[in-house]
């Protein structure tokens, strides 16, 4: 599929915002969302998917959809018949290479009670601004940033946190909310700076890049980590294990972040189950209260022989390939 060119993709976002200027004037916004996933599909190239309100996961699975996750899909019909089974679905892009971007989610202290955007100026302070790309606002104040996926090899995933405090990361296995979706009792999802998309600069591509996991014999073997560089080999650790590993995997992973941390890793392991497509947040909810701490023998060093396994398999794929 082509890319548009700069000039098509000001027309084309230009013509989402009029169209977003004329649906704020309305109280009724579920055939404007349907419009806009069209558009999404036609004009962007993107895959999209109908979301239920209040989450951020999808009305379909892959396993429903020929495998595809969340069910997403370019197709004009299938989008159509989405949105009439789910007539107030809110819009679900994925992120990754297939749809070519990536975004960067900056949390706000008004909606979030911390401020990534300190976090954002102490690394523009230290190796230059951002250029100036697409971003949308959420209901709660936080800025998605659109960025390119770069070319080659190079990978970006999921992080949470990982770059500077309030600042994520969605890249392959990741998705976002689309204006116009709303989020009851807050509001919609607005675009906030209309542009082209840019292409990250190279040192925050260098922050955000997919890294695999520097495992050693001690880690195998270590229950419990004191410094901040240990905790991020941690998650990198663990954003080396496919959320969509087995049942069993996925509860030996869960223990071992109860065991070490206690309820204080529970949002680490609830971002990790996200990127799975049987992920739901209320099994997780009584999954993650029914593990005691200590009633189980998984510690860390699980979840750094899982992921030195998982790189063994990925290898070996990479080799036969």
């Amino acid at each position: 599929m082509r890319s548009p060119t700069q000039e098509e993709w000001v027309l084309i976002l230009m013509s989402l915002f009029i169209a977003q200027v004329d649906h704020n004037s309305h109280s009724k916004t579920t055939n404007k969302r349907l419009k806009f996933a069209m558009t999404y599909a036609a004009k962007m190239g993107w895959t999209v998917f109908p979301v239920p309100i209040g989450s951020k996961k999808s009305h379909k699975s892959a396993e429903h959809c020929d495998g595809r996750k969340w069910g997403q899909t370019r197709d004009a019909d299938e989008i159509k018949a989405d949105w009439a089974k789910w007539d107030d679905a809110n819009i679900g892009i994925p992120c990754g290479r297939d749809n070519g971007i990536w975004v960067l989610e900056i949390d706000t202290a008004a909606g979030h009670g911390v401020d990534g955007f300190t976090s954002l100026a102490t690394l523009e302070a230290q190796y230059g601004r951002l250029p100036k790309t697409l971003q949308a606002i959420s209901p709660s104040g936080s800025v998605h940033y659109y960025f390119k996926y770069p070319q080659g090899d190079l990978e970006i995933k999921n992080s949470t946190s990982a770059v500077g405090i309030c600042i994520d990361v969605r890249g392959d296995g990741g998705m976002v909310i689309a204006p116009p979706s709303v989020k009851l009792g807050k509001g919609i999802y607005r675009w906030h700076r209309i542009t082209t998309i840019a292409d990250a600069p190279d040192w925050l591509i260098e922050l955000v890049k997919y890294r695999e996991p520097e495992i050693t014999e001690e880690d195998l073997t270590t229950s419990h980590w004191t410094t901040t560089q240990d905790f991020e080999r941690l998650k990198r650790a663990l954003e080396s294990i496919s959320a969509n590993c087995s049942y069993e995997i996925w509860f030996e992973v869960l223990c071992a972040l109860k065991n070490a941390f206690g309820d204080a890793a529970r949002g680490l392991a609830q971002v990790w189950s996200m990127g799975g497509t049987k992920y739901n947040s209320r099994d997780f909810d009584t999954q993650w209260k029914s593990i005691r701490r200590g009633s189980y023998i998984f510690g860390l060093g699980t979840i750094f022989s899982h992921a030195k396994e998982n790189s063994k398999c990925l290898l070996g794929l990479k080799l036969i390939n």
